[in-house]
């Protein structure tokens, strides 16, 4: 249905997770003092905060998968193969 809710609910497959998440800044400071809850904790996933207070995050099902930029070296990586980055293009 477009929402990430479902996948708290147990109606829809667990899929592979590539998130992209955008907070307004009065909802992010607004976040951080909710308590943590016992599956953000084991998880270890902070949108299930968001989620368990109400919030909605949409989601979408991805054609591709993803490879992830996680430490400077991925980003490297990454830079070094999009052609239309700004910091991939030769000078």
């Amino acid at each position: 249905d477009g929402k990430a809710e479902t996948l708290l609910n147990g109606e829809s497959p667990w899929l592979l997770h590539v998130g992209l998440y955008a907070y307004r800044r009065d909802y992010l400071l607004e976040l951080t003092r909710l308590p943590v809850s016992p599956l953000e904790q084991l998880e270890q996933l902070e949108q299930l905060r968001a989620l368990q207070h109400g919030a909605s995050i949409g989601v979408r099902v991805a054609e591709h998968s993803a490879v992830g930029i996680d430490t400077p070296e991925d980003y490297a990586r990454f830079v070094a193969r999009t052609p239309n980055s700004r910091e991939g293009r030769a000078a």
